[in-house]
């Protein structure tokens, strides 16, 4: 089963986007629910939008080990516990759930990075600075609301899929659902050997030698060998599939 992670900037409508995608396919989709230390607001349902706990409860899963990823957010601890992980693989479902890339890159790890796909919904700065204003904040929280958002929107390039969320909410919606209906009715990709020959458009040939992640991304990326200029390459499994054709004998 697929585990979809919605992510981006705050006030980019993830957390709204992927309770919207449950609550329209929730006969496949299965929401996985973060915890927070934060206080719950008069419209939210604990185990909806999240799982409300207070500091003594988030040091009990501390010290059990019981927390599988976590991150802070302006001074509150946002995660998964391994109860709720065990919740979503025990399902049958795929799962949907929002957080930041950290956290992408976390499931990436203890889930495996086949079992991740990450979408990361733009919305424009200046949209999100509007949104702020008129929220009534004071100045000083609004910069650094709005400051985290621009850190966080450097992370685009770590994502799989890019959506932009720059009209409606069903358009949105509608873009994900492309992407997730496209995941999941995917054939086995083909498999990479070392040692395999692939041409590139111009006819020169490559050997691939080595299938390794990114550090930072946690990107699958191929290290090759241009045969005809004796340089090693490296770059995003992705690019090298697009460009390369398999070298057939003749």
């Amino acid at each position: 089963m697929k585990l979809f992670i919605l992510t981006g900037p705050t006030f980019a409508g993830v957390t709204t986007l992927a309770e919207y995608i449950v609550l329209k396919n929730s006969d496949m989709l299965l929401p996985v629910v973060s915890f927070t230390t934060r206080k719950q607001l008069s419209q939210e349902v604990y185990g909806r939008e999240y799982y409300f706990i207070n500091d003594e409860q988030y040091l009990q899963l501390k010290i059990h080990g019981d927390i599988k990823q976590e991150a802070n957010y302006l001074d509150r601890r946002y995660g998964l516990t391994k109860q709720e992980l065990n919740r979503f693989k025990e399902s049958g479902k795929h799962g949907v759930a929002a957080m930041g890339m950290p956290g992408v890159q976390a499931m990436r790890r203890f889930l495996g990075e086949e079992n991740i796909v990450s979408l990361f919904i733009y919305r424009d700065l200046s949209i999100i600075r509007s949104t702020l204003l008129e929220m009534g904040l004071p100045t000083d929280e609004i910069s650094k609301r709005y400051e985290l958002a621009k850190k966080e929107m450097q992370t685009i390039a770590c994502a799989d899929y890019v959506v932009y969320n720059v009209g409606s909410l069903d358009e949105a919606y509608n873009d994900i659902m492309k992407i997730i209906f496209q995941v999941i009715n995917a054939k086995k990709e083909e498999a990479f050997l070392p040692g395999e020959i692939y041409n590139d458009y111009l006819g020169e040939n490559y050997e691939t030698l080595e299938l390794v992640k990114d550090y930072y991304s946690w990107q699958p990326m191929m290290i090759s060998r241009n045969l005809d200029q004796n340089v090693k390459v490296v770059q995003k499994l992705s690019a090298f599939k697009a460009e390369m054709t398999k070298h057939k004998d003749d």
